[in-house]
């Protein structure tokens, strides 16, 4: 069934649920999942910006840093820290880190 309300998911996070091309979770929980981890990116982006200025950081450090921060906490997988990290980056058109170079949101759009 067609739903008029639905979010698009950029294909680089569908990625994150899909395995040989199929999603292995529902398209809701795909949904909820990518909103909620493209507002955090939109939140660290400012984060960022300020930690950078205050702490007189590199770009690459404070990225690292937030990275590292993402995968402690218990409810998020590594691979979605990856996504914000890498979504964050984006959206402050900043170089990401080669250490968390990979699969990132290069196709995401907001």
């Amino acid at each position: 069934m067609y739903e008029h309300n639905q979010v698009e998911v950029p294909p680089a996070f569908m990625a994150l649920y899909c395995r040989n091309g199929r999603p292995v979770e529902s398209r809701r929980f795909i949904e909820s999942r990518f909103e909620a981890c493209d507002d955090l990116a939109h939140q660290l982006a400012a984060f960022c910006t300020d930690v950078k200025a205050r702490e007189n950081l590199s770009e690459q450090e404070v990225l690292t840093r937030c990275h590292a921060g993402l995968v402690s906490l218990p409810d998020t997988p590594a691979p979605e820290a990856a996504w914000v990290i890498g979504r964050t980056a984006e959206l402050l058109e900043w170089t990401l880190p080669d250490a968390l170079a990979g699969p990132g949101p290069r196709e995401a759009s907001s």
